[in-house]
């Protein structure tokens, strides 16, 4: 009997202890809510029902040799005309070039779509395409499983409220309906941020949000869009560098320097009248009809002025007006659902330079795109390359410290101190597979209760910083943010703030610029496009008629020559898509083992094919020296 005892006594202890050690494991355990990931501008792309091409960002390897040359040509003419100060000219080629690449993304007057178009409907239960939204949600998908996670697709050029009535709200709903669960979880990015604020203030009464992480949120508008909506735009020359830098380094190493030079041959000796021009021409009739463009900035007086001002169509104005309201009751909205229970979470980035065409580029402390100021929701932050003092004081008195160690940010002064972080030196929305950036978006994501003191790793005050694993190869992570020293600017008006290297304290501008911003971020990222295009150039098209060869036809033929060569050339890339599916289809239905391979015989081959187009066109374009030579000589001696 006492053995019996004995043995029972050690079976229940050992029961005991297992239960002790699982509670915890248990508790531990991943929330597997639903997660919806919405992305911001640029990152769903937007298809050509017509055509099924896609607009604003072209797909570069479609580009005909004929399209690179023409482009190429009209950049050329442009810079010509500005060399002879033809600036007139030069700016009616501009607005000419800028239609050309840009019209099949243009809305009418009324926000509308100029042409029928469509988004990629392809990311329920999240597919494996290579952006920022889709690493965020390969990087939940580890701990929750990828039928947990979705990726919301929309036509960013829209009304906010049309996109949340008409798409997010029935999504969200599927979504609750096909996983059994009540409520969703939400990662925002930049204009998702504002999209999302639009489903809170709409939908919350629905109860069927648990936690929202915004991330470089635009919900309380952008500042560099006011800039250009008041017209108050100016190349900041020391800027133009760093913010190129940060988008090119590594991919084309000699870009941002191109894009200065380019920039300055462009633009700088342009009159005012002809930046009027410029806007009158192009940004107000182009870029004011989008109506993101004017649901991005921060609601303000002037921005219901200039609504008035510029003739904005009445419905596109009525629904713009009905947007403010939402961002102006922004902070009320997240009171209302945080005493439901909603949990609500903050990522701003900092310590960074603006947009190079507007004066406060070197100014507002921002991630490059929006000021730390508003994607905080109210942080205190001093100016770039300046600190707030050594006399700072916390603004909201707390036994909790909330000055950055850098003495740059204040967080008390935001609408949730203890759940908002901050990143120094991150770019806005720059998210890569399985970088820092992405983890810590995961991180607070997937669990639940995250304030800055939860984890050891993730204090409040993080900086982005270049490091070596152990391989030696150099990677990116986040360490805590540590003192820095602001030094005065030395005769060559040199100074470091933070790691960041600038040459002045004050904003130097070489010239003013009325209206220019979006215009000039358009012509260099079409500048871009073309030198990438080049770059890739995969040599003549059979059955394609070159320039030199439609000119040798005879006069009466020659219409018909380039009506042909364009229908080729339109059946070429049908061809060149098929294939690409095909091959798509092969590779998929490799073992891992061959697929990787087959790739990159893909690319050896791709890379052969290129070199042999390139030599073959330089051995052409010899050849038709020596032939025009040879005819000039014939045409002489008779």
């Amino acid at each position: 009997m006492n053995k019996l005892v004995k043995k029972s006594m050690a079976v229940l202890l050992a029961v005991l202890m297992l239960v002790t050690i699982a509670v915890p494991a248990f508790a531990a355990k991943a929330d597997k809510t639903p997660v919806v990931v919405i992305p911001g501008v640029l990152n769903t792309p937007i298809i050509r029902d017509d055509t099924g091409e896609q607009v604003l960002l072209p797909d570069l390897s479609k580009l005909s040799d004929e399209e690179i040359e023409e482009a190429i040509a009209t950049l050329k003419y442009i810079l010509k005309l500005q060399d002879n100060n033809d600036h007139a000219g030069a700016t009616k080629k501009l607005i000419e070039l800028l239609y050309t690449v840009l019209d099949g993304a243009a809305c009418n007057p009324d926000g509308s779509s100029k042409y029928p178009t469509h988004v990629i409907k392809n990311y329920e239960n999240y597919n494996t395409e290579s952006d920022a939204n889709e690493a965020i949600g390969r990087e939940i998908s580890k701990t929750i499983g990828k039928e947990n996670v979705y990726v919301f697709t929309y036509d960013w050029r829209g009304e906010i409220i049309d996109i949340v009535d008409n798409e997010l709200a029935p999504f969200i709903e599927k979504i609750k309906k096909d996983t059994g669960s009540d409520k969703v979880k939400i990662a925002c990015v930049s204009m998702g941020g504002a999209v999302t604020s639009a489903y809170l203030n709409r939908y919350g009464d629905r109860n069927d949000v648990k936690k929202v992480v915004f991330v470089s949120s635009a919900a309380k508008g952008v500042e560099f869009v006011n800039s250009l909506l008041d017209k108050d735009i100016t190349v900041v020359r020391e800027a133009i560098g760093p913010y190129f830098k940060a988008f090119t380094e590594g991919a084309i190493p000699i870009a941002a320097t191109a894009i200065s030079g380019y920039l300055e041959q462009i633009v700088g000796g342009m009159l005012d009248s002809q930046l009027e021009q410029l806007w009158n021409n192009f940004l107000q009739p182009y870029c004011l009809n989008f109506p993101a463009v004017w649901e991005l900035a921060e609601h303000t007086k002037n921005i219901d002025k200039e609504l008035d001002e510029y003739n904005v169509h009445p419905d596109l104005k009525k629904r713009v007006k009905e947007y403010y309201a939402i961002q102006d009751s922004y902070n009320d909205t997240l009171d209302k659902l945080q005493e439901k229970g909603v949990e609500i979470c903050f990522i701003s980035n900092y310590n960074l330079v603006g947009v190079p065409f507007t004066s406060k580029a070197m100014v507002s402390n921002s991630d490059f795109l929006i000021t730390t100021r508003q994607t905080s929701n109210g942080a205190t932050v001093a100016d770039l390359f300046t600190t707030l003092g050594d006399d700072y004081e916390q603004k909201v008195p707390s036994d909790k410290n909330y000055i950055s160690e850098d003495n740059i940010i204040d967080a008390s002064t935001c609408y949730s101190p203890d759940k908002t972080w901050f990143i120094k030196n991150l770019v806005h929305a720059i998210i890569t597979d399985g970088d820092q950036h992405s983890k810590i978006i995961a991180w607070l994501t997937i669990n639940n209760d995250t304030t800055i003191e939860t984890s050891e790793k993730y204090p409040q005050f993080l900086d982005f910083v270049k490091t070596k694993d152990d391989k030696g190869k150099e990677v990116f992570q986040l360490a805590p943010v540590e003192k820095v020293v602001i030094e005065t600017p030395s005769e060559e008006g040199e100074k470091e703030a933070g790691g960041y290297v600038s040459s002045a304290v004050t904003v130097y501008t070489y010239t003013q610029i009325t209206g220019l911003g979006w215009a000039l971020i358009i012509a260099l990222v079409a500048l871009l496009i073309i030198l990438i295009a080049k770059r890739r150039n995969k040599g003549p098209i059979e059955g394609v008629l070159t320039k030199a060869e439609i000119k040798a036809l005879p006069k009466s033929e020659r219409k018909a020559a380039k009506k042909q060569n364009k229908a080729r050339i339109k059946e070429w890339k049908k061809e060149q898509k098929a294939n690409k599916k095909a091959r798509k289809a092969e590779l998929k239905a490799m073992p891992r083992k061959e697929r990787k391979a087959a790739k990159k015989a893909d690319k050896k081959a791709a890379k052969a094919a290129r070199k042999q187009a390139k030599a073959d066109a330089k051995a052409a374009k010899k050849q038709a020296k020596l032939d025009k030579k040879a005819a000039k000589a014939a045409k002489k001696n008779k």
